[in-house]
Protein backbone atom coordinates (compact mmCIF):
# COMPACT_ATOMS: atom_id res chain seq x y z
CA UNK A 1 0.00 0.00 0.00
CA UNK A 2 1.33 3.50 -0.97
CA UNK A 3 -0.25 6.83 -0.63
CA UNK A 4 0.62 9.45 -3.11
CA UNK A 5 0.83 12.92 -1.95
CA UNK A 6 -0.42 15.10 -4.14
CA UNK A 7 0.71 18.37 -3.34
CA UNK A 8 4.25 19.44 -2.21
CA UNK A 9 4.45 18.57 2.15
CA UNK A 10 6.77 20.64 4.08
CA UNK A 11 8.87 18.93 6.49
CA UNK A 12 10.34 20.08 9.27
CA UNK A 13 13.88 20.33 8.03
CA UNK A 14 12.39 23.13 5.50
CA UNK A 15 10.97 25.46 8.13
CA UNK A 16 13.17 28.54 8.95
CA UNK A 17 14.61 28.42 12.54
CA UNK A 18 13.48 31.41 13.65
CA UNK A 19 10.41 30.44 12.79
CA UNK A 20 9.77 26.92 14.14
CA UNK A 21 12.51 25.28 16.09
CA UNK A 22 12.47 21.77 16.34
CA UNK A 23 13.61 19.60 19.50
CA UNK A 24 16.40 17.89 18.20
CA UNK A 25 16.40 14.39 17.39
CA UNK A 26 16.25 11.92 20.97
CA UNK A 27 15.39 15.68 22.97
CA UNK A 28 13.32 14.89 26.12
CA UNK A 29 11.59 17.61 27.37
CA UNK A 30 8.88 18.15 30.13
CA UNK A 31 8.23 14.74 31.84
CA UNK A 32 11.73 13.73 32.73
CA UNK A 33 12.46 16.93 33.71
CA UNK A 34 9.34 17.26 35.79
CA UNK A 35 8.38 13.96 36.62
CA UNK A 36 10.87 11.53 36.20
CA UNK A 37 9.44 9.03 39.30
CA UNK A 38 5.90 8.76 36.86
CA UNK A 39 7.32 8.91 32.85
CA UNK A 40 9.80 5.45 32.12
CA UNK A 41 12.15 6.15 29.66
CA UNK A 42 10.53 6.86 26.07
CA UNK A 43 11.19 4.14 22.83
CA UNK A 44 14.99 5.08 22.07
CA UNK A 45 14.88 3.11 18.61
CA UNK A 46 17.32 3.43 15.92
CA UNK A 47 16.43 4.39 12.06
CA UNK A 48 16.90 0.65 10.91
CA UNK A 49 14.58 -0.69 13.76
CA UNK A 50 11.96 1.93 13.25
CA UNK A 51 12.16 0.90 9.31
CA UNK A 52 11.74 -3.07 10.50
CA UNK A 53 8.58 -1.73 12.49
CA UNK A 54 7.25 -0.15 8.96
CA UNK A 55 8.37 -2.97 6.66
CA UNK A 56 6.62 -5.25 9.03
CA UNK A 57 3.58 -3.92 10.14
CA UNK A 58 2.72 -1.60 6.59
CA UNK A 59 5.08 -3.58 4.07
CA UNK A 60 6.57 -0.20 3.19
CA UNK A 61 10.43 0.63 2.46
CA UNK A 62 11.34 4.33 2.66
CA UNK A 63 13.92 6.39 3.72
CA UNK A 64 13.64 7.33 7.54
CA UNK A 65 15.13 9.84 10.03
CA UNK A 66 14.05 10.87 13.31
CA UNK A 67 12.01 13.94 14.50
CA UNK A 68 12.31 15.37 18.58
CA UNK A 69 9.75 14.43 20.96
CA UNK A 70 8.61 15.00 24.43
CA UNK A 71 7.23 11.83 25.39
CA UNK A 72 7.43 9.36 22.61
CA UNK A 73 9.26 8.70 19.69
CA UNK A 74 8.45 10.05 16.13
CA UNK A 75 10.30 9.04 12.69
CA UNK A 76 9.95 10.47 9.52
CA UNK A 77 9.55 8.15 6.18
CA UNK A 78 9.73 9.87 2.92
CA UNK A 79 10.88 9.83 -0.84
CA UNK A 80 9.81 11.60 -3.80
CA UNK A 81 6.09 10.40 -3.49
CA UNK A 82 5.17 9.46 -0.27
CA UNK A 83 5.33 10.59 3.31
CA UNK A 84 4.53 9.36 6.43
CA UNK A 85 5.60 9.90 10.39
CA UNK A 86 5.45 6.95 12.56
CA UNK A 87 4.52 7.51 16.38
CA UNK A 88 5.87 4.82 18.69
CA UNK A 89 3.97 6.15 21.54
CA UNK A 90 5.99 5.78 25.50
CA UNK A 91 5.12 2.34 26.65
CA UNK A 92 3.92 4.09 29.78
CA UNK A 93 1.47 5.57 27.75
CA UNK A 94 -2.14 4.26 29.44
CA UNK A 95 -3.40 2.26 26.76
CA UNK A 96 -7.43 4.38 27.29
CA UNK A 97 -5.36 7.55 26.36
CA UNK A 98 -3.73 5.94 23.16
CA UNK A 99 -6.98 4.42 22.29
CA UNK A 100 -8.71 7.90 22.72
CA UNK A 101 -6.31 9.50 20.50
CA UNK A 102 -6.97 7.13 17.84
CA UNK A 103 -10.75 7.20 17.91
CA UNK A 104 -10.71 10.66 17.58
CA UNK A 105 -8.82 10.73 14.86
CA UNK A 106 -10.89 7.85 13.07
CA UNK A 107 -13.70 9.74 14.83
CA UNK A 108 -12.97 13.20 12.61
CA UNK A 109 -12.20 11.01 9.37
CA UNK A 110 -15.60 9.84 9.15
CA UNK A 111 -17.51 12.33 10.83
CA UNK A 112 -15.68 15.54 9.75
CA UNK A 113 -13.78 14.56 6.46
CA UNK A 114 -13.41 18.22 5.26
CA UNK A 115 -11.10 19.48 8.58
CA UNK A 116 -7.34 18.98 7.91
CA UNK A 117 -5.85 16.63 10.29
CA UNK A 118 -3.80 13.95 9.92
CA UNK A 119 -5.11 10.47 8.63
CA UNK A 120 -3.86 7.17 10.42
CA UNK A 121 -2.93 4.47 7.76
CA UNK A 122 -4.05 1.43 8.97
CA UNK A 123 -1.55 -1.64 8.54
CA UNK A 124 -1.73 -5.34 6.95
CA UNK A 125 -4.02 -6.41 9.67
CA UNK A 126 -5.76 -3.53 8.91
CA UNK A 127 -5.52 -2.27 12.71
CA UNK A 128 -4.78 1.72 12.81
CA UNK A 129 -2.62 1.16 16.40
CA UNK A 130 -1.44 -1.79 16.12
CA UNK A 131 0.50 -2.85 19.68
CA UNK A 132 4.40 -3.54 18.56
CA UNK A 133 7.11 -5.13 20.88
CA UNK A 134 9.88 -3.66 21.02
CA UNK A 135 13.29 -4.20 20.62
CA UNK A 136 14.15 -3.50 24.67
CA UNK A 137 11.26 -6.00 25.47
CA UNK A 138 8.62 -2.85 26.12
CA UNK A 139 5.43 -2.93 23.90
CA UNK A 140 4.11 0.19 22.48
CA UNK A 141 1.40 1.66 20.27
CA UNK A 142 2.24 2.48 17.21
CA UNK A 143 0.68 4.84 14.63
CA UNK A 144 1.36 5.80 11.28
CA UNK A 145 0.17 9.29 9.92
CA UNK A 146 0.08 11.35 6.76
CA UNK A 147 1.97 14.50 6.36
CA UNK A 148 0.07 17.21 5.85
CA UNK A 149 0.96 20.09 2.90
CA UNK A 150 2.12 24.20 4.55
CA UNK A 151 4.10 25.65 7.47
CA UNK A 152 3.13 26.28 11.22
CA UNK A 153 1.30 29.67 11.69
CA UNK A 154 3.28 32.89 11.78
CA UNK A 155 1.18 34.74 13.78
CA UNK A 156 3.32 38.11 12.60
CA UNK A 157 2.02 37.57 9.23
CA UNK A 158 -1.37 36.22 10.01
CA UNK A 159 -4.07 38.23 7.38
CA UNK A 160 -6.83 38.82 9.40
CA UNK A 161 -8.83 36.71 7.18
CA UNK A 162 -7.14 33.70 7.95
CA UNK A 163 -7.38 34.56 10.75
CA UNK A 164 -10.87 34.46 10.71
CA UNK A 165 -10.54 30.63 9.12
CA UNK A 166 -8.47 29.51 11.68
CA UNK A 167 -10.56 30.63 14.48
CA UNK A 168 -13.55 28.67 12.67
CA UNK A 169 -11.62 25.62 12.43
CA UNK A 170 -10.93 25.62 15.55
CA UNK A 171 -14.50 25.53 16.52
CA UNK A 172 -15.62 22.99 14.14
CA UNK A 173 -12.48 20.98 15.53
CA UNK A 174 -14.16 20.96 19.03
CA UNK A 175 -17.44 20.65 17.23
CA UNK A 176 -16.19 17.52 15.82
CA UNK A 177 -14.81 15.69 19.05
CA UNK A 178 -17.68 16.73 21.38
CA UNK A 179 -19.77 13.64 20.79
CA UNK A 180 -17.19 11.35 21.72
CA UNK A 181 -16.19 9.84 25.19
CA UNK A 182 -14.50 11.89 27.86
CA UNK A 183 -11.54 9.70 29.01
CA UNK A 184 -9.67 10.10 32.07
CA UNK A 185 -7.01 12.98 32.38
CA UNK A 186 -3.60 11.48 32.45
CA UNK A 187 -2.14 11.83 35.59
CA UNK A 188 1.28 12.86 34.17
CA UNK A 189 0.43 15.13 31.72
CA UNK A 190 1.85 18.87 32.84
CA UNK A 191 0.07 20.63 30.03
CA UNK A 192 -3.49 20.63 31.70
CA UNK A 193 -4.76 23.50 33.14
CA UNK A 194 -5.91 21.09 36.32
CA UNK A 195 -2.28 21.01 36.71
CA UNK A 196 -1.91 24.84 37.32
CA UNK A 197 -1.45 24.91 41.00
CA UNK A 198 0.91 21.73 41.02
CA UNK A 199 3.33 24.03 39.14
CA UNK A 200 3.75 26.96 41.79
CA UNK A 201 7.13 25.70 43.26
CA UNK A 202 8.29 26.02 39.63
CA UNK A 203 8.33 29.63 39.73
CA UNK A 204 12.10 29.07 41.78
CA UNK A 205 13.43 28.62 37.98
CA UNK A 206 12.29 31.77 37.49
CA UNK A 207 14.22 35.34 37.26
CA UNK A 208 13.63 37.44 40.71
CA UNK A 209 11.32 40.25 39.12
CA UNK A 210 9.29 37.84 37.13
CA UNK A 211 8.81 35.54 40.24
CA UNK A 212 6.83 38.83 41.74
CA UNK A 213 4.89 39.17 39.07
CA UNK A 214 3.75 35.70 38.79
CA UNK A 215 3.06 35.35 42.84
CA UNK A 216 -0.30 37.14 43.29
CA UNK A 217 -1.02 35.75 39.99
CA UNK A 218 -1.51 32.34 41.20
CA UNK A 219 -4.27 33.11 44.02
CA UNK A 220 -6.62 33.87 41.92
CA UNK A 221 -5.68 31.49 38.76
CA UNK A 222 -6.00 28.51 41.38
CA UNK A 223 -8.71 29.25 43.36
CA UNK A 224 -11.86 31.14 41.42
CA UNK A 225 -10.61 30.85 38.00
CA UNK A 226 -9.70 27.17 38.08
CA UNK A 227 -13.40 26.56 39.91
CA UNK A 228 -15.11 28.21 37.02
CA UNK A 229 -13.50 26.61 34.44
CA UNK A 230 -14.13 22.78 35.77
CA UNK A 231 -17.86 23.84 36.49
CA UNK A 232 -18.09 24.11 32.64
CA UNK A 233 -19.29 21.18 30.27
CA UNK A 234 -16.64 18.69 29.77
CA UNK A 235 -15.31 16.95 25.97
CA UNK A 236 -12.55 16.11 24.34
CA UNK A 237 -10.13 18.66 23.08
CA UNK A 238 -6.77 18.66 21.24
CA UNK A 239 -5.41 20.40 24.05
CA UNK A 240 -2.39 21.91 22.56
CA UNK A 241 -3.63 24.13 20.19
CA UNK A 242 -0.97 26.43 19.69
CA UNK A 243 0.74 28.14 16.26
CA UNK A 244 3.37 25.72 15.71
CA UNK A 245 0.09 22.63 15.40
CA UNK A 246 -1.35 24.72 12.99
CA UNK A 247 -0.29 24.57 9.08
CA UNK A 248 -0.44 27.36 6.41
CA UNK A 249 -0.10 27.80 2.76
CA UNK A 250 -0.14 30.79 1.13
CA UNK A 251 0.88 33.99 2.13
CA UNK A 252 -1.74 37.19 2.41
CA UNK A 253 -5.23 37.13 1.58
CA UNK A 254 -4.08 33.51 -0.47
CA UNK A 255 -2.92 31.98 2.73
CA UNK A 256 -5.37 28.69 3.81
CA UNK A 257 -5.09 27.03 6.89
CA UNK A 258 -4.42 23.23 5.80
CA UNK A 259 -3.72 21.10 8.73
CA UNK A 260 -4.21 20.59 12.66
CA UNK A 261 -1.11 18.33 14.08
CA UNK A 262 -0.32 16.78 17.17
CA UNK A 263 -3.07 15.26 18.80
CA UNK A 264 -0.96 13.79 21.41
CA UNK A 265 -1.72 15.82 24.47
CA UNK A 266 -5.85 15.07 24.03
CA UNK A 267 -7.53 15.29 27.25
CA UNK A 268 -11.36 15.61 28.89
CA UNK A 269 -11.55 19.40 29.41
CA UNK A 270 -13.84 22.63 29.18
CA UNK A 271 -13.76 23.27 25.00
CA UNK A 272 -12.66 26.86 26.29
CA UNK A 273 -9.09 25.36 26.92
CA UNK A 274 -8.11 25.25 23.29
CA UNK A 275 -9.57 28.46 22.24
CA UNK A 276 -7.57 30.28 25.77
CA UNK A 277 -4.08 28.23 24.22
CA UNK A 278 -4.58 29.50 20.55
CA UNK A 279 -5.34 32.90 21.42
CA UNK A 280 -2.30 32.80 23.74
CA UNK A 281 0.41 32.99 20.85
CA UNK A 282 -1.71 34.82 18.64
CA UNK A 283 -0.77 38.02 20.86
CA UNK A 284 1.17 40.84 19.03
CA UNK A 285 2.98 43.72 19.68
CA UNK A 286 1.97 47.95 19.98
CA UNK A 287 -1.46 49.10 19.76
CA UNK A 288 -2.55 45.96 17.21
CA UNK A 289 -2.06 43.25 20.27
CA UNK A 290 -4.96 41.95 20.34
CA UNK A 291 -6.39 42.45 17.14
CA UNK A 292 -5.38 38.68 15.69
CA UNK A 293 -7.02 37.48 18.79
CA UNK A 294 -9.91 39.01 19.21
CA UNK A 295 -10.64 38.19 14.91
CA UNK A 296 -10.12 34.92 15.87
CA UNK A 297 -12.37 34.41 18.73
CA UNK A 298 -15.25 36.33 17.42
CA UNK A 299 -14.98 33.78 14.40
CA UNK A 300 -14.86 30.38 16.31
CA UNK A 301 -18.06 32.18 18.29
CA UNK A 302 -19.60 32.77 15.15
CA UNK A 303 -19.20 28.92 14.63
CA UNK A 304 -19.75 27.49 17.54
CA UNK A 305 -21.25 30.45 19.93
CA UNK A 306 -19.65 31.34 23.76
CA UNK A 307 -21.87 31.50 26.60
CA UNK A 308 -21.47 34.69 28.37
CA UNK A 309 -19.38 32.78 31.26
CA UNK A 310 -17.07 31.57 28.55
CA UNK A 311 -16.27 35.03 27.41
CA UNK A 312 -15.89 36.44 30.70
CA UNK A 313 -12.99 33.36 31.93
CA UNK A 314 -11.50 33.72 28.35
CA UNK A 315 -8.68 36.14 29.12
CA UNK A 316 -8.44 34.76 32.72
CA UNK A 317 -7.79 31.55 31.04
CA UNK A 318 -5.07 33.27 28.32
CA UNK A 319 -3.15 34.59 31.57
CA UNK A 320 -3.31 31.19 33.05
CA UNK A 321 -2.12 29.38 29.59
CA UNK A 322 0.76 31.87 29.60
CA UNK A 323 1.95 31.54 33.37
CA UNK A 324 2.16 27.35 32.53
CA UNK A 325 4.56 27.92 29.64
CA UNK A 326 6.90 30.64 31.42
CA UNK A 327 6.93 28.30 33.97
CA UNK A 328 7.38 24.54 32.35
CA UNK A 329 9.50 26.63 29.78
CA UNK A 330 12.08 28.34 32.06
CA UNK A 331 12.57 25.10 34.47
CA UNK A 332 12.99 22.99 31.35
CA UNK A 333 15.69 25.14 30.33
CA UNK A 334 17.19 25.32 33.57
CA UNK A 335 17.83 21.01 33.20
CA UNK A 336 18.66 21.27 29.61
CA UNK A 337 20.64 24.14 28.57
CA UNK A 338 21.52 23.14 25.18
CA UNK A 339 18.20 23.15 24.37
CA UNK A 340 17.32 26.39 25.61
CA UNK A 341 16.40 28.38 22.45
CA UNK A 342 14.16 25.41 21.66
CA UNK A 343 12.00 25.41 24.77
CA UNK A 344 11.83 29.21 24.95
CA UNK A 345 10.63 29.77 21.87
CA UNK A 346 7.51 31.04 22.89
CA UNK A 347 8.64 32.96 25.78
CA UNK A 348 7.96 36.72 24.07
CA UNK A 349 4.22 36.14 23.35
CA UNK A 350 3.55 35.26 26.77
CA UNK A 351 5.60 37.57 28.60
CA UNK A 352 3.41 40.16 26.43
CA UNK A 353 0.00 37.98 27.77
CA UNK A 354 1.37 38.87 31.34
CA UNK A 355 1.91 42.36 30.65
CA UNK A 356 -1.55 42.56 29.13
CA UNK A 357 -3.95 41.07 31.24
CA UNK A 358 -2.63 40.44 34.80
CA UNK A 359 -4.90 42.84 35.53
CA UNK A 360 -8.32 41.57 35.89
CA UNK A 361 -9.71 45.18 35.38
CA UNK A 362 -7.36 46.05 32.40
CA UNK A 363 -8.42 47.72 28.94
CA UNK A 364 -7.19 44.49 27.15
CA UNK A 365 -8.93 42.41 29.62
CA UNK A 366 -11.98 44.33 28.98
CA UNK A 367 -11.46 44.06 25.41
CA UNK A 368 -11.02 40.38 25.08
CA UNK A 369 -14.53 39.50 27.08
CA UNK A 370 -16.06 41.89 24.91
CA UNK A 371 -14.85 41.14 21.72
CA UNK A 372 -18.55 39.71 20.45
CA UNK A 373 -20.12 42.56 21.28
Amino acid sequence: MRMILRERHVMPRDLPASRALLPPPGFRGTQEAMCPASDPAPPQLTVFEAQDLLLRYWGLRLPARELGAERDQNFLFEDRETAFILKITNPAERRATSAAQTQALLHLETHAPDLPVPRLVRDRAQSAAPLAHLPDGRQAVLRLITVLPGMPVDPARLHPATGADLGRMAARLAQGLASLPVPPAPPDLLWSFARLPDLRPLSTALEPDLQTRIAPIFDDLCGPVLSRYHALPAQLVHNDLNPSNVFVTGTGTEARITGIIDFGDMLGAPRLGDLAVLLTYLVGEGAQALDLPCTVACAYHAQAPLSADEWDLLPRLMLARAVMSILIATARARDYPENADYLLRNRAPVLRVLDLLADPDAAATARIKGAAE
